[in-house]
């Protein structure tokens, strides 16, 4: 495994660290039961974002290039949200119920930010919401390359995605 030096933490701590979100060590029971096993680094990444209320400001930080596919994978998403719910509440959720779980959880945020993580060719950069939170969207994308098990260039992709939709909204990337 890489290893990275960052201040205060040895590589040895910094390794599991890295392991506890591959084993999703931070997930309630719950969570684990209705997420799927190759998600859990992704869901475990964002839980511990929502642990330092960073799960809002990261995730507007992205934005979708294909609303179709998005889409159609929310739903899915959703639906495990749903799952999830209904695992706690021991029945099936009503709409306001829904609702408010969604409002209270940022499940808005959370899916963005697990699409991104799952589809990084088909997200760009929010240019403001991400130079306004650099930092942590960096921390965060940075993570994720070392957790994921195929280790996307996230961030030089979103960029390369960033600027051929910046081109093509300023009219230069216009096929005749």
């Amino acid at each position: 495994m890489e290893t990275l030096k960052i201040r205060g933490l040895q590589d040895k701590e910094f390794e599991e660290h890295m392991d506890s979100y591959r084993r999703g060590d931070n997930l309630t029971l719950e969570q684990k039961r209705v997420i799927d096993s190759s998600d859990t680094w992704a869901v475990s990444l964002i839980e511990d974002l929502d642990k330092r209320e960073l799960v809002v400001p990261v995730g507007d930080a992205f934005f979708y290039m294909d609303l179709g596919h998005s889409n159609e994978v929310q739903q899915k998403w959703f639906q495990k949200e749903k799952e999830l719910l209904e695992w706690t509440l021991g029945r099936p959720p009503t709409t306001k119920e829904l609702l408010a779980d969604a409002f209270l959880h940022h499940n808005p945020e959370r899916f963005r930010l697990a699409y991104t993580l799952n589809f990084p060719y088909k997200m760009c950069f929010n240019k403001p919401k991400y130079y306004a939170n650099r930092s942590d969207v960096d921390v965060f994308l940075a993570e994720a390359e070392i957790v994921h098990p195929s280790r996307y260039p996230y961030f030089m992709q979103i960029w390369y995605n960033t600027d051929i939709v910046q081109t093509r909204a300023n009219g230069n990337g216009r096929k005749n």
